[in-house]
């Protein structure tokens, strides 16, 4: 008797890659979403790490910061309030491992004091294509991050 060897057929290939790529283009869109919403995610995270650097940085150095907010060029920077050194600089735009669509805070400024105490609440908020998140500051110095 002799053996036969099985194997796929050409029509049978060309069927189950049909397939993979109809299974691929329906998960696309949901893929992009969930990428989107951990882009937002991270940058909700990263905004509220800096609004407490600051902090830090104002009660160590036991002299007044900047927090300043670029919604233009999707940047912020923390820098000393009497002599404008700048300690940190972040860029979310779409060269960033952020990509935000958008980036907005009200009040723009905020200045931190060494007491711990800030000069206001700032509320800011980050945008992803219908995604977005807030990060909100007390005078307190209390941080604070939700939905908008």
């Amino acid at each position: 008797m002799q053996g036969h060897r099985r194997a796929f057929t050409l029509i049978e290939l060309i069927i189950v890659t049909i397939f993979v790529g109809v299974g691929a283009l329906l998960a696309l869109p949901k893929f992009v979403t969930i990428v989107n919403h951990a882009r937002a995610n991270k940058a909700q995270s990263q905004i509220a790490a800096d609004m407490e650097l600051a902090t830090a940085l104002a009660q160590r150095e036991q002299r007044p910061t900047r927090l300043s907010f670029d919604s233009v060029a999707l940047t912020y920077q923390i820098a000393d309030r009497s002599n404008g050194a700048v300690y940190l600089k972040r860029s979310m735009d779409a060269k960033s491992e952020y990509r935000l669509s958008a980036l907005s805070a009200h009040p723009s400024q905020l200045d931190f004091f060494p007491t711990g105490v800030t000069a206001g609440a700032e509320t800011v908020w980050v945008a992803m294509p219908s995604y977005t998140r807030s990060v909100a500051i007390t005078s307190a110095g209390q941080v604070r991050m939700g939905n908008p």
